[in-house]
């Protein structure tokens, strides 16, 4: 009883338009695949800018304090010093919030994917 077939009669056209059918859904999903991958190009790609951009700014950061330390101290009104601290107090706060604690697990996915485009690259 394992051994009985079951068998269906198509017309030509039926079978015509299946075949035609299943092509557009391959067609669909290979589309769908490119559109996937060229999104993960490119999220790599913004994630490799971000992480340079941070880099960027951090020298800015430093270069500016290198600067800023060869400056002379001005000296200030006393109503003016008080302005002055509150708004380094605020821009201390600001770079705290700015400043996201780093985690492999973040960085985990870049570092991957430049590991796999060295390997590729001879």
């Amino acid at each position: 009883m394992g051994n009985n077939l079951i068998h269906v009669r198509l017309e030509y056209e039926e079978s015509k338009q299946a075949k035609r059918d299943i092509l557009m859904t391959e067609v669909s999903l290979i589309k769908i695949a490119k559109a996937i991958q060229r999104y993960r190009e490119f999220r790599i790609r913004e994630l490799e800018l971000k992480e340079e951009l941070k880099e960027r700014f951090e020298e800015l950061r430093a270069t500016m304090r290198a600067v800023k330390a060869y400056l002379p101290i001005p000296k200030i009104p006393h109503f003016l010093e008080e302005i002055e601290k509150k708004h380094e107090e605020k821009m201390q706060k600001i770079e705290k919030v700015a400043k996201p604690e780093k985690s492999k697990e973040k960085k985990l996915p870049v570092l991957m994917v430049r590991q796999e485009k060295q390997k590729e690259d001879p």
